[in-house]
């Protein structure tokens, strides 16, 4: 839901003195329009509404997420990057790579879409998945594509990184932020994980430390304020 991820997101810009945003995968802008940011940069290869004029303190890039990251200076940081993007591992997984190459201690990165609803919502194709449920007696239109995986390579392979899912208020979301761990690889290759599916996910699910909302709010509201 669009307004959970708005307050999600204004939540932790609040933490931050002239906070600084970046979202990929914008669409129409709904949750871009609404947050609360001292800059604010959108990234999408096609938008769905009519673009204002620029202005010193809001970005429109109007290309694929691997264009803009290519081009975006080295030093350019912001404190809070939500990835919405497309909907599959490897699309996810680059726009993540990139991202923290784009982060302070302090940054948190929210990625939308993490737990799929059903087998339906994790096929990659949103088509296929909305047809193949109507075809099996299904409705609804949920489709969260394979981004799950994305997880999962952040637990085997970016132990320096600490990570939480939400998903008991609106689209479930997994907020990402610098803090070391121990930690236990779920798989030997890489390659694995992209061959995890929807069946095998849902006996990995404990590795997506799953939280409620109020718990996530009181973790981050226990870490207290950020100047950065």
């Amino acid at each position: 839901m669009t307004q959970q991820s708005v307050q999600r997101l204004n939540f932790f810009l609040e933490r931050f003195d002239n906070p600084r945003y970046l979202e990929v995968g914008v669409f129409k802008g709904i949750t871009f329009s609404e947050i609360r940011a001292h800059r604010k940069v959108a990234v999408d290869p096609k938008f769905h509404f009519d673009v204002p004029p620029p202005s010193p303190d809001t970005e429109f890039h109007e290309v694929p997420s691997d264009i803009y990251f290519a081009n975006v200076a080295r030093e350019s940081v912001f404190d809070v990057i939500f990835l919405d993007g497309l909907h599959t591992f490897e699309q996810t997984y680059r726009d993540f790579c990139n991202a923290v190459l784009h982060v302070h201690p302090g940054s948190i990165i929210v990625i939308d879409d993490t737990i799929p609803s059903d087998p339906y919502s994790a096929i990659r194709d949103q088509r296929l998945a909305v047809t193949t449920r109507e075809k099996h007696g299904g409705k609804g239109r949920a489709w969260h594509g394979d981004t799950y995986k994305t997880v999962l390579a952040i637990h085997d392979f970016f132990p320096s990184f600490s990570y939480a899912t939400v998903m008991d208020d609106g689209n479930p979301q997994s907020v990402v932020w610098r803090q070391s761990r121990n930690t236990n690889p779920a798989f030997e290759r890489f390659e694995q994980i992209g061959q995890v599916d929807y069946f095998e996910f849902l006996n990995k699910l404990p590795l997506f430390n799953p939280v409620t909302n109020a718990e996530l709010i009181r973790l981050f509201q226990e870490r207290g304020e950020v100047q950065a």
